[in-house]
């Protein structure tokens, strides 16, 4: 099965359409110009290796806001789940599930590679990809990548990816600099072999405080979840694999500092 026949739960999409933004768009955030925050760094230079295959990278970084404008939001979560391999789509979740956590409620994003943000034209399955001719009126705003809100259990047969059944509402979709994309890379061995391959990259920042959301505290264990979706050498394609997790503390505390919020201060002698 090739990609562009994907499951038809899969957000449908019009040439024609593609990269259209809302005029305006509700939201719970302030508003800030671009020089008055932090900023993720070029680089993040934490990260982990999620799988045994050492085939899925996640790196992070952990940027505090300070002062009383920022204090409601904590901070930014900057997050690039890196896939040796093609994917047909690739999440991250946060889920305060504490039995069978790959079955709970997620609060996730997801990309899809190859699809823009755009305007759906249809909720129900009936339309597939390349089909569209005009935006459905009213139809939600598609963000890829984008926030999902999962059930426990997932919907239909247990599927817990991608749907616009799922996806969150537009006050909701407060990614900063979110992509998703496929690059060609090369991987240089110890016999000096080139090989070739293809490797699928999620990037966003997401605020550790948002209204209605899992609260992120960097210095506590933080269970994140994670999926791929892989496309075989033969363009098979597994729509629904299964979430996976761990437990990871963004940011380390040494035994000398104590919490007050997420802001940590250094314990004066006695």
């Amino acid at each position: 099965m090739q990609p562009s026949s994907a499951p038809s739960y899969l957000p449908s999409l019009s040439p024609t359409s593609l990269s259209m933004q809302p005029s305006s768009a509700p939201s719970y955030l302030p508003s800030f110009s671009p020089t008055s925050r932090p900023e993720c760094p070029e680089q993040l230079l934490k990260f982990t290796t999620l799988d045994d295959d050492g085939l899925l990278t996640l790196r992070y970084e952990v940027v505090h806001y300070e002062g009383d404008m920022f204090d409601d939001l904590g901070g930014l979560l900057c997050i690039s789940l890196e896939y040796t391999g093609t994917a047909g789509w690739i999440g991250l979740a946060f889920s305060e599930a504490t039995r069978n956590p790959q079955f709970g409620r997620k609060e996730a994003i997801i990309g899809i590679p190859g699809i823009k943000t755009s305007v759906t034209v249809a909720t129900d399955g009936s339309a597939s990809l390349g089909q569209q001719i005009y935006a459905l009126e009213g139809g939600p705003v598609f963000r890829n990548p984008g926030k999902y809100e999962i059930p426990a259990g997932g919907i239909e047969d247990g599927f817990s990816g991608p749907s616009l059944n799922l996806l969150s509402d537009i006050h909701k979709q407060t990614l900063i600099n979110g992509s998703v994309s496929m690059l060609n890379a090369y991987l240089e061995t110890d016999n000096d072999a080139v090989s070739d391959f293809r490797s699928t990259k999620l990037s966003f920042a997401k605020y550790l405080r948002e209204p209605e959301e899992i609260e992120i505290d960097p210095y506590e264990s933080t269970l994140l979840l994670y999926v791929v979706a892989p496309l075989d050498n033969d363009g098979g394609y597994d729509g629904n694999p299964e979430w996976k997790y761990t437990y990871l503390n963004l940011l380390d505390s040494s035994p000398d500092v104590v919490k007050s919020g997420f802001d940590r201060k250094r314990k004066r002698p006695s």
